[in-house]
């Protein structure tokens, strides 16, 4: 039992930086609009084609979109099915157990995304914040160091938007620290998830974190929510300074979605199934979810009008007795994974994600929408209970 506190704090040290002070309240990037349209081409056995502009308005009786219209490729999409890419950690434990020097190692067994019965090791040094362990599920791999201060970091960099303390939008997406640049400490991370096997494109946000940002942003709470100074850090300095990198996975041009568990639906920066902190002595914090490939591919027939898309998004919020309104600005094709099969096989097919607000008088709260981009229905993404 012991053990298995021990294990739990360290994984609980690795979620602080996504996890931070829970108290309830868009990053917004920069985006080049076309007024153009583009249209989906069709091979030669595909039904119909559909005409998607690339920013589109329409409003009807309390809801709004007005706003970008976002996908990748639109060239042959299809539906698939998608399994976990395996990982392989032969080629970095060994270097990493070394620099550990001295760790325990504890046996577990553990269900994997088939639901068979899997065995896999964690390494734990609990005094220096050592933590490796890859499975139960295929691609899922830890990996974490030094977590001496990951609770100032986590209470300085505030992720998500839910939280009335959010606070990622106060440190650049775009500006390089002293140490190295964005490009530098991302291609160390891709240059790692390729010595775990995994051949995947991914995109990714970074921001950084600077030590003057993360000093006049550190705030701790005491249990009964007052704020307790006692816990910030001593002193902030350039050596604290580093990059949180997260990526999502990308194929053939178009993002993977799928839901992290009940409580992270949204497609969102704080929910990429990949996160990694980076400093100027390399990657200190890893941690992977769920990686896919892709089989079995097969043409899609024919996509919806755009307006079919919004219709359904309309007819979904008119229906609801209240005095909201709902206004959406973003919609984005993706590849959705559905991860309600127990035999570790899922169908992959694309929906649009259409993100907004609903507002009610001064309040306003982020939604999204699930649109199934070939029938133009809503769907609800499957998840599981934590």
């Amino acid at each position: 039992m012991k053990n298995k506190i021990v294990i739990m704090l360290l994984l609980c040290s690795m979620t602080l930086i996504g996890c931070a002070n829970n108290k309830s309240k868009n990053n917004n990037s920069e985006s080049n609009i076309d007024n153009s349209q583009n249209t989906i081409h069709s091979s030669d056995n595909m039904a119909s084609t559909a005409s998607v502009p690339t920013e589109y308005k329409n409003i009807d009786g309390k809801v709004t979109f007005d706003g970008e219209i976002s996908y990748g490729s639109l060239d042959n999409l299809c539906s698939y099915s998608a399994s976990l890419q395996k990982i392989d950690t032969s080629k970095v434990e060994g270097d990493l157990l070394q620099e550990a020097k001295d760790y325990d190692s504890y046996s577990n067994t553990s269900e994997d995304e088939c639901g068979n019965k899997k065995d896999y090791t964690s390494y734990i040094n609990v005094y220096n914040g050592f933590y490796l362990a890859s499975g139960p599920n295929s691609s899922n791999f830890s990996y974490l160091r030094g977590n001496c201060n990951f609770s100032n970091y986590a209470a300085a960099f505030r992720i998500e938007k839910k939280f009335d303390d959010y606070n990622a939008d106060k440190f650049s997406t775009q500006e390089d620290l002293p140490f190295e640049s964005r490009q530098e400490a991302y291609s160390q991370i891709g240059d790692f998830l390729k010595a775990l096997g995994f051949d995947s494109d991914f995109e990714y946000v970074s921001y950084s974190l600077d030590h003057s940002t993360l000093q006049n942003e550190e705030v701790h709470y005491d249990m009964n929510g007052n704020i307790d100074p006692s816990e910030n850090k001593d002193q902030w300095t350039q050596e604290d300074d580093c990059y949180y990198v997260a990526l999502r996975q990308i194929f053939n041009g178009v993002p993977i979605y799928y839901p992290y568990v009940s409580t992270f639906v949204n497609e969102d920066v704080e929910n990429y199934p990949i996160n990694a902190m980076v400093n100027e002595n390399g990657i200190f914090s890893l941690k992977i979810d769920q990686v896919f490939e892709f089989a079995d591919e097969e043409k899609i027939d024919s996509v919806v009008e755009f307006d079919t898309v919004f219709d359904a998004v309309s007819d979904k919020f008119n229906d609801i007795l209240s005095d909201s309104s709902y206004v959406f600005d973003i919609a984005e094709l993706v590849y959705y994974v559905d991860l309600s099969s127990d035999d570790g096989t899922y169908e992959a097919y694309p929906i649009w994600i259409i993100k907004g607000k609903e507002i009610s008088g001064d309040n306003e709260s982020e939604i999204q929408v699930f649109i199934d981009a070939q029938t133009g229905d809503e769907i609800i993404p499957w998840t599981q209970e934590l």
